[in-house]
């Protein structure tokens, strides 16, 4: 199907909310519409919407389970476990968690190589403002405590 289906099926599904009654599942059906066209948090607003008028566990379980897809694809990996949790898909929260938890793992990363940018620029500014030292004592006991501040920061060097 190619994007202008999506652009009709959308148009279709508005279509049918602005019908007197509303059809109302049709929230769920434009959700899903919007998330396979990317459009992640329009998705999200009528799964919302979905969500309040829908009594039919097995829709609310397909609600849900669309909802974990779009939080997921946004990178809100605790949100989207909870939604598959609800969905009743175990393995989706068990894959949302571990994608958490590698999230944080970049967080942390990119957060000590920026200390260590830091740290080796400091560094570099020590050694031009103490040239004058170098080949003394003074610079020796310089050069040692560089190597304690900078101490760590050498995994960040083999990066491309």
């Amino acid at each position: 199907m190619g994007s202008r289906d999506y652009d009709g099926a959308r148009q279709w599904f508005e279509k049918a909310l602005a019908a007197d009654p509303p059809v109302h599942r049709a929230h769920l059906e434009l959700g899903k519409v919007l998330l396979v066209s990317e459009r992640l948090e329009a998705a999200l607003a009528q799964l919302e919407r979905a969500l309040e008028s829908e009594t039919d566990p097995r829709y609310l379980q397909d609600i849900h389970s669309q909802r974990g897809s779009a939080l997921r694809h946004q990178e809100r990996f605790v949100e989207a476990a909870a939604a598959y949790e609800q969905a009743g898909k175990s393995k989706k929260v068990q894959e949302m968690h571990e994608l958490e938890a590698m999230r944080l793992q970049n967080v942390q990363y990119a957060k000590a190589k920026a200390e260590c940018a830091e740290k080796e620029r400091r560094v570099a500014e020590l050694r031009d403002q103490n040239r004058d030292l170098e080949g003394t004592e003074a610079w020796r006991d310089l050069e040692r405590k560089i190597t304690e501040i900078v101490a760590g920061c050498e995994q960040f060097h083999d990066e491309a």
